[in-house]
């Protein structure tokens, strides 16, 4: 928009004030006064031309601070109507001031307003008229400068949408497809099956759910709650077959909300969150809670960090805020920690 806007600038002034000075001249000629008080000005037709260009100087400048002020204080996001209309009626009286302004300095100069001849309105009236003209072609094309403008960063904004939504999800699918998520599982497989063989095949189908859960909705963009804790279901009991001890679950979720939807994945990043970042002892278990809120999911864990902080990848509770950022604005996923307790409130997205 800047280059445009210089390039307006360069070709428009001259033009614009080519037609007021060719106005003033044609308004007052050199012969019609009989002594003309130009001093040195160096005649009418020189200050008519210097007169002509401040004008159009003016009309454009003020023009282009409206319309940058405007674009700040008053976004065609949200009073579309309103910019236009205010942006034209203020370009019309600022242009109609400014000419007015100039003919009386130059009736004023010329000595044109004598007690013979004196100057009325109406013989301002062709030159109020040209102005007039002028207002309403500049307004409309700083009106139009400005919305392709605002357009242009609108495609902008939802393409960085659109990429930050597909990155979310390619770090979603990298976090359940993590070789050390599969090291650690296929780990404990291995024990369970040396001592329970029959739990080991319920293992296995778990684990199976997990990553056709996965593979189902990786370009999913919303599931209901229901599938989302069936999911939750299915990885909690990989964890807790890994930490028998360690790691203790209450589901409360109140069926009404079983049909509402969230973001595929979220809920069991929170849980690797908390399972990552916490201590899952025998003698100090991690205790989560996965509840219902008003118009959210919460998933909570008493708050006991690791001695020394597991490193992160960005992959977890920033992944989720950051694709709700995206995908659903308005709708923030809302952290809370207390020194005993780490909450996380998942908005619940409209049915449908």
């Amino acid at each position: 928009m800047a280059a445009f806007l210089r390039w307006f600038r360069w070709l428009g002034i001259p033009v614009v004030g080519g037609l007021f000075f060719a106005a003033l001249a044609i308004l007052y000629p050199d012969s019609e006064p009989n002594t003309p008080r130009w001093g040195s000005f160096g005649g009418p037709a020189l200050a008519a031309l210097v007169l002509g260009l401040g004008q159009a100087y003016l009309i454009f400048e003020s023009g282009i601070a409206l319309s940058r002020y405007l674009d700040r204080h008053l976004t065609w996001t949200r009073h579309p109507r309103r910019r236009i209309l205010l942006q034209m009626s203020m370009q019309v009286l600022v242009a109609l001031a400014v000419t007015w302004l100039v003919g009386e300095v130059y009736v004023q100069l010329g000595g044109y307003d004598t007690a013979a001849h004196p100057v009325l309105f109406t013989d301002l009236l062709p030159l109020l008229l040209l102005s007039l003209f002028t207002a309403f072609l500049l307004s409309g094309t700083y009106i139009g400068a400005s919305f392709f403008a605002y357009w242009q960063a609108e495609i902008a904004a939802r393409e960085a949408v659109t990429a930050q939504v597909t990155q979310a999800r390619l770090q979603a699918l990298q976090q359940q497809l993590d070789p050390h998520f599969l090291f650690n599982t296929l780990n404990t497989l291995t024990a369970v099956i040396e001592d329970d063989p029959p739990r080991a095949v319920t293992y296995v189908q778990r684990l199976a759910t997990v990553y056709r859960y996965v593979l189902r909705h990786q370009h999913t963009a919303a599931v209901t709650v229901r599938e989302e804790l069936d999911l939750a279901a299915a990885y909690l009991y990989l964890l807790q077959t890994r930490y028998p001890e360690g790691l203790r679950v209450t589901l409360e979720v109140a069926p009404a909300h079983y049909a509402r939807r969230v973001l595929p994945m979220v809920v069991q990043l929170l849980i690797e969150n908390a399972v990552k970042h916490n201590r899952s002892e025998p003698d100090a278990p991690l205790l989560l809670r996965i509840y219902s809120g008003e118009e959210c999911l919460v998933v909570e864990n008493n708050y006991q960090p690791l001695p020394r902080p597991a490193p992160s990848a960005g992959v977890g509770l920033p992944n989720v805020a950051r694709r709700y950022e995206a995908a659903a604005p308005g709708h923030p996923v809302r952290v809370e920690q207390t020194a005993e307790v780490f909450r996380v409130r998942i908005p619940l997205l409209p049915l449908g």
